[in-house]
Order: C-alpha cells, then sequence, then structure tokens
C-alpha cells in the first residue's frame, strides 16, 4: 500500500505583537485573544525580563539545594569512573517556582500510596483470568479526603482514610465488567471510586486533597465485606483516558488488608506518554543542559522541580521507561564507545551496558510490547537495526532502509510494540517506509526535506500519527492513522525547537514548541485545560521531549 500527500498547502503566520503582561495572565486571556489577534499571535507576549527576574530571585535557593545528598550518586560514578560524579544546581538555571531541597536520585514519588501509584499492566482481563492484586492500606498516606458532589464541594462524600492508588487505562470491555475489592482485615470497610485523570483535577499528590474528577464510587456495606464497582459503572468509564483508582475509607483509623480483582477489561499498552519522569501520565516540561551534563525537570504531578548530573555533552538523550515501572528513566548513549547509561527512576542506581557503535543512532522503544523500553539501534551506514528484547529472546538483527534514511520507530497500528521505520529526504520530499507489526507494509510521501518528523498519537486512537513541523512558518502536518487523511494547524515560529508530548494526560500527543530566545513553552494542550506557556530553562538548553524528534 502507497499513499501519496502531495502539495501541502502552507499558511501564513499571523504577526506577532509584544504585550508586559504576566505569564499566568496571558494563558488565561489565550482564549478571548485568538479571536482578537490570530489563535499563535501572541507568542511574543511573554518577555525575556521575566523569565530573567524569575531566575535572580531563585538563585540563592538553587545553590542552597545543590549541596545538599549527592554522595550516593557520585560514590557509584567514582567507582566506575565512566560517567560524570558531580551533582549541582547551576547559577543559570531555570526559574522554579518550588524547589524540593532533595537528591535528584531520590525517588520521584514517595511510595506505592502517592500518584499515580501502582501501574496496572497491558492486558485483556477476563472473568476466567483476572487482574488481582494485593495491598494493604495501613500507613498510606490520606491523599485524598473528600469527594466533591457540587461545586465548592457543598455537598460530597468523606474519604477520610488512608488511601492506595492504582491507575491504567481501558481499551474495551466485555459483557461483564466489574471492579471488587474485598477486604481481607475483618475490621476494613473500603470506599473505592475512580479519578479522571485527563482533566485538569489530574491524579493529586500530597495529603487531605478535595476533588471534583470522580467518574465512579461504592463503598462496602459493613466492615470486612467487599465493595464493587458494577458492570453499569465500568461501562461509564470513558476509554482510552489516564483512569485513577483509589482504594480508601470513609473513616481516618480504617484500614487494611485487601484483595483487588477486574475482570472483562482491556488494558492495552499503548503509546505511554513520551518524557514521564513522575509516572503521572503526562509529558514533564524538562530540559538538558550539555554544557554541564545537567537534567532538569518539573514534575506535572505537583510541579515541583528536580535537578542533576548524568551525562556528558556529547551523550545522546535516550530517556525511556527501562525499568518498566511506567516513569520514564534519565539516559543516555554516548557516541564514542557505544555504552548505554540508565539511571533507574526506582531507587536512583544506575546501570550501563554496551550496545552499538561510534555511528550509529539509537532509537529506545519497546518493540516487544513487555512494558520496557529496549535500548535499539539503527546503523545508517547499511540500514541495519538491532533490537535487544528485554523480554527475553536475545537481539533481533534486520535489514530496513538504506544509506542515509532517519530512524522513527513507533507503534503505528497500535498492538503496543514499536514498528521499524524510516524517512528518506529525497527529490525535496520526506518518504516514509514503516513495517508495522500487525498492519503490515506502508509508504508514503508526507512533507519537505527541510520538515521535522514529529510523530506522535495527535488523535487518541492509540496509534502513532505521520507528522511533520515546518520550521519555516511553524506548521504543524499531522496525517491521521484512522484514514490517512490530513490535517495541518499553526503552532510555533521559525527558531522554535519542537518538543511533542502528551502534557495534559488525555492520551492525545500536544504540539509543542520551545523557544531557545526566550527560554520559553508554549503548549497547545488538547484535553480541555487549554493552553500552556511557562519559563522553564536557558537558551543553549535541550528540550528532552524533542528527542523524539527527526
Amino acid at each position: 500500500m502507497k499513499t501519496k500527500i502531495k502539495n501541502i498547502k502552507c499558511l501564513d503566520t499571523v504577526s506577532e505583537r509584544d504585550s508586559s503582561r504576566r505569564i499566568e495572565y496571558l494563558a488565561g486571556l489565550l482564549c478571548s485573544w485568538r479571536q482578537k489577534l490570530g489563535v499563535f499571535s501572541i507568542f511574543a507576549a511573554v518577555p525575556a525580563m521575566l523569565v530573567s527576574n524569575a531566575r535572580a530571585q531563585d538563585t540563592d535557593r538553587q545553590n542552597d539545594g545543590a549541596r545538599n545528598n549527592t554522595s550516593g550518586l557520585q560514590e557509584r560514578l567514582d567507582r566506575t569512573n565512566r560517567m560524570p560524579a558531580r551533582m549541582k544546581r547551576s547559577n543559570n538555571s531555570p526559574p522554579p517556582q518550588q524547589v524540593k531541597e532533595d537528591s535528584f536520585v531520590d525517588r520521584l514519588l514517595g511510595g506505592t500510596d502517592d500518584c499515580p501509584g501502582l501501574i496496572i499492566p497491558s492486558g485483556s482481563y477476563t472473568p476466567a483470568t483476572p487482574y488481582t492484586n494485593i495491598g494493604d492500606t495501613t500507613g498510606a498516606n490520606n491523599s485524598v479526603n473528600f469527594l466533591c458532589d457540587y461545586y465548592y464541594c457543598y455537598y460530597g462524600t468523606n474519604v477520610n482514610g488512608p488511601d492506595l492508588v492504582y491507575s491504567f487505562k481501558l481499551s474495551s470491555r466485555g459483557a461483564l465488567p466489574e471492579i471488587r475489592v474485598t477486604p481481607t482485615s475483618s475490621n476494613y470497610r473500603p470506599v473505592i471510586y475512580v479519578l479522571d485523570g485527563s482533566n485538569s483535577g489530574g491524579c493529586p499528590n500530597g495529603t487531605g486533597s478535595y476533588v471534583w474528577n470522580t467518574l465512579a464510587t461504592a463503598e462496602s456495606p459493613s466492615a470486612g465485606q467487599p465493595v464493587t464497582l458494577n458492570s453499569t459503572a465500568v461501562n461509564n468509564l470513558p476509554l482510552n483516558v489516564p483512569l485513577h483508582l483509589f482504594i480508601d475509607s470513609g473513616q481516618s483509623d480504617s484500614s487494611g488488608a485487601y484483595e483487588l480483582r477486574m475482570q472483562d477489561v482491556r488494558i492495552p499498552s499503548g503509546p505511554k506518554a513520551v518524557v514521564d519522569f513522575d509516572g503521572d501520565n503526562r509529558t514533564d516540561i524538562s530540559v538538558y543542559r550539555p554544557s554541564a551534563g545537567e537534567w532538569w525537570y518539573s514534575k506535572s504531578s505537583d510541579g515541583v522541580v528536580r535537578a542533576g548530573q548524568f551525562g556528558t555533552s556529547t551523550d545522546v538523550l535516550t530517556p525511556g521507561d527501562f525499568t518498566g515501572d511506567g516513569k520514564t528513566d534519565v539516559a543516555v548513549w554516548r557516541p564514542s564507545d557505544g555504552n548505554w547509561y540508565i539511571l533507574r527512576s526506582e531507587d536512583g542506581s544506575y546501570f550501563s551496558f554496551p550496545f552499538g557503535t561510534n555511528g550509529d543512532i539509537p532509537m529506545p522503544a519497546d518493540f516487544d510490547a513487555d512494558g520496557k523500553t529496549d535500548a535499539a539501534i539503527f546503523r545508517p551506514s547499511d540500514g541495519l537495526w538491532y533490537i535487544p528484547q528485554s523480554g527475553g529472546g536475545g537481539t533481533l538483527i534486520g535489514q530496513f532502509g538504506q544509506a542515509g534514511d532517519q530512524p522513527v520507530a513507533a507503534d503505528y497500528d497500535g498492538d503496543g510494540k514499536a514498528d521499524v521505520g524510516v524517512i528518506r529526504r529525497t527529490a525535496g520530499n520526506m518518504e516514509w517506509w514503516i513495517q508495522r507489526t500487525t498492519d503490515g507494509l506502508l509508504v508514503t510521501d508526507f512533507g519537505v526535506d527541510s520538515d521535522k518528523a514529529v510523530v506522535g498519537d495527535y488523535t487518541g486512537d492509540g496509534k502513532a500519527d505521520v507528522a511533520v513541523w515546518r520550521p519555516s512558518n511553524g506548521n504543524w502536518y499531522v496525517m491521521r492513522s484512522e484514514d490517512f487523511s490530513f490535517f495541518s494547524f499553526p503552532f510555533g515560529q521559525a527558531g522554535d525547537i519542537p518538543a511533542p508530548g502528551d502534557y495534559d494526560g488525555d492520551g492525545k500527543t500536544d504540539s509543542a514548541v520551545y523557544r531557545p530566545s526566550t527560554a520559553t513553552w508554549f503548549v497547545n494542550r488538547t484535553g480541555g485545560s487549554g493552553p500552556l506557556i511557562a519559563g522553564f530553562g536557558i537558551a543553549t538548553d535541550t528540550p528532552v521531549p524533542s528527542v523524539v524528534v527527526r
């Protein structure tokens, strides 16, 4: 099958206008300004002086935080003499609103009772083979205190007991879908509820939260008795959006052990949010500072900024979920020796291994659908792929492409496995060759040779869409995986760096750009929470989500 899309019309960008309004005010007024100035005409309205002032105000706090808790990583790195061992915060650091004074290698979340909690693995769970998990809320946090039924929480449900959290998506349901929690402690009376992770409520961290995004709730009739979300409740849960199941209680002194059982539902592996360091299914705004080998990221779950050094100026960024815990691991590939270095998100330890040689292109992705990123490489000199199977089965070696091609691996057919693919720039066009593991070969001309590939699931169907961003005018062009039609829109301007990702957790890739001239991020969130404008980074930083761009 070969589809061709020719003569893509280039739309002119709207002229930009200056303003001295605050960044927060800009974001709040963007919807109304669209009608007056054009959708993306306010990009220049965030002056660099605001970002600079914010940096200056936080310099002292950042330098203080640099001195805390760095010895553990330093000792590990010194023993190998392979990775830079220094942990620090730079005077030229991004302007954090909150800085948590602890080491970058601390666990990103405080335990299994913090959002997003335990990620339920992909699979088809039938009544005969349900998903089950044993847990105990004793000693857990009281993350959520009240379920609000009406605005300002005038009415609602008390859930002031300790709670544990599970996160998942549903792709389909059978005839008798059900979520049941059975206490194994005789005095435990659980309340269970599901929160919508795709809206502004998200998945709350901290303690004592009041939430409005409840989709379903049920309470045990008495202590020691099971509580069930029946087929009616489960059938009302939305498909292909992040969901968070809480095992809670209406009494602060009620906790105990339980068994969770989930049946007649399918949980997809699907494309994970790229660059999701805290595991809340949302892309985190993040930068890499090559001059110092530093990673800076703002956790989308709570806004806390983390920073630390891991890598060198010549390393290639290869972040991914190499350990399968639902969180992106900081990782780099070193061209000089072909070594991969991966910092585990679970405990801050790291491991390394050789795979590849100088001249290769690293292409990490989950090729075997086991929930873990595989450290794959593409050899542009001969078009060979080398793919280690983290789920077992050795290393796959095969040719797909030719000398000079660029790799674009992603799950284009929605079967949970990344597909090998290449871009061939020829005769002024971009020719895409994709070998889908389920749907077979796809070849299409899409874009011009100066475009940048920005592959992502822009339509939310669980399949990666062929897509490009045009630096000359800031236009995005997306080919729908559903029917191979396409749509386009302007977002950004010449000089920006595209950094697509799912920043709002709605299961769709959001168009986003980083503007080095003002160290400003512009994110076109599709999940209803509106656009995001944020100052984060410095002019020479590399936006980490841009690693998916080719």
